[in-house]
């Protein structure tokens, strides 16, 4: 009975003690609960963590804060909010404000490659049907952009960045189109048959695809101006059968066959001939420069023939004494040879030296000379020697070599003139006045023909 009395007082004694802190938490706890000061309740609730109204408490703490989101709506105090309260009633309402608040964010930036990027990370959300729309406006707007661009850079790397862009994009038909031109002006650009022949290899439906044969025909027919061989003509001939350039094929073979039958005749004056009458062919250059004695000089001539173009070219230039030596040097080596034989006869003819001009003569002629050279002047030897039989038989045989020779007519006239063929003198006398045109009627021999005639009547 004792202890129950104990008992009974000692618990009246801690009620009494108690009973003060209590009503004080109570009053505290009502005086925050309406205070709504989120200050006020994060102490309450540290102060009195075994509160039976710490449950209550933090409810209305996480309203509080909840509402302060919904105020100051940023993504700071939304992280704020979803630190403190993780498992809180308002988490699903707080990610969408967060999530708005950040596609709003994004949304400012009009940027594609964010955009894309937040569409990824949120393919749930409520904006995302905004998002898709506003990344198709920009896309586009993007697309005519760099299009614009495309345009005005024309390069193939743009074209490149564009189709890797919008694989799909509205101007890629017309991209691919740029591309292939540009692409193929590189190839054009190089003037190389093989990238040419490759590209046609691998774009058989071009538009440009008439335009590269055409330019493997050009480029085929530079290379045969370039080398200027009957090989070169050939190969165009047989590639192009109704080639537009065959024309000029045919005049290039021509060119060049007349030419090698110049080159095999290899004679100054036929290369002289070869410049003078076709002074637009590629060879003409050459051929005036065979003609000239430093080219029969440095081949270091050894031949009878080098020797007397030697001679020729010198000739040309008037310097008959160096003319005289090698005609006399291919003697030498030919003691036959008619035309060297011919041409010392005519310089001693023109030194006046006779004999030897007719020693020489005789010789060429004996040796096969046929030429109007040898026979003219050996009709002029014989008139000296009175030896009017020969005179007119050897200008016969000039005027046969040369049918329009006002000399050999004159000449021969006044043989006949002298043996008192005046007919024959006549008729000579004639035709050197009939072949007289331009500056030649004012010869010294036309006007002496006329004499003549003059003197018959």
């Amino acid at each position: 009975m004792a202890k129950l009395i104990r008992c009974i007082i000692w618990m009246f004694l801690a009620l009494i003690g108690i009973l003060p802190a209590f009503i004080g938490c109570i009053n505290h706890y009502t005086k925050v609960k309406y205070s709504n000061d989120i200050g006020q309740i994060r102490a309450y609730i540290k102060e009195y963590p075994k509160s039976k109204h710490i449950p209550e408490a933090k409810a209305l703490l996480e309203d509080l804060v909840f509402k302060e989101v919904q105020n100051k709506r940023t993504i700071a105090v939304c992280d704020s909010f979803l630190v403190e309260f993780p498992q809180g009633r308002h988490v699903v309402e707080i990610r969408k404000i967060k999530n708005s608040l950040i596609w709003s964010e994004v949304k400012a930036t009009n940027n594609i490659d964010k955009i894309k990027i937040w569409i990824k990370e949120n393919l749930d959300s409520e904006h995302i049907s905004e998002a898709n729309e506003l990344l198709s406006e920009l896309t586009k707007s993007l697309e005519d952009a760099i299009f614009v661009d495309v345009q005005n850079k024309r390069t193939i790397a743009a074209c490149d960045s564009f189709l890797a862009q919008f694989p799909k994009g509205k101007y890629v038909s017309e991209v691919i189109k740029i591309k292939h031109e540009l692409i193929w002006l590189e190839v054009k650009a190089t003037n190389n048959i093989g990238k040419i022949k490759g590209w046609m290899a691998e774009n058989p439906d071009s538009n440009y695809l008439l335009e590269a044969k055409r330019l493997i025909e050009d480029l085929v027919f530079a290379d045969v101006k370039r080398t200027y061989t009957m090989q070169a003509c050939s190969k165009y001939e047989t590639l192009y059968k109704n080639g537009r350039y065959l024309a000029e094929i045919q005049k290039i073979k021509d060119d060049i066959n007349l030419y090698e039958e110049t080159k095999k005749k290899d004679t100054i004056k036929d290369y002289l001939d070869f410049a003078e009458k076709f002074t637009r062919s590629r060879f003409a250059s050459e051929a005036r420069k065979r003609a000239t004695s430093e080219y029969w000089h440095n081949k270091k001539p050894g031949s009878d023939h080098a020797l007397i173009q030697l001679a020729e070219a010198f000739m040309l230039k008037r310097n008959y004494a160096a003319a005289k030596k090698y005609y006399q040097q291919a003697i030498e080596i030919n003691p036959k040879n008619s035309l060297a034989l011919s041409r010392l006869g005519k310089i001693h003819y023109d030194d006046k030296e006779y004999d030897e001009a007719l020693n020489l003569l005789i010789r060429a002629k004996d040796n096969g000379s046929t030429s109007y050279e040898t026979y003219y002047y050996l009709g002029r030897l014989y008139s000296y020697k009175n030896s009017y039989q020969e005179t007119i038989e050897y200008f016969d045989k000039a005027i046969q070599s040369v049918p329009d020779s006002i000399e050999a007519y004159y000449y021969r006239g006044e043989c006949h003139h002298l043996r008192a063929n005046s007919d024959q003198a006549k008729r000579d006398f004639q035709k050197v006045i009939v072949l007289a045109s331009g500056e030649k009627s004012q010869y010294p021999i036309v006007i002496m023909a006329k004499e003549y005639i003059k003197q018959m009547k």
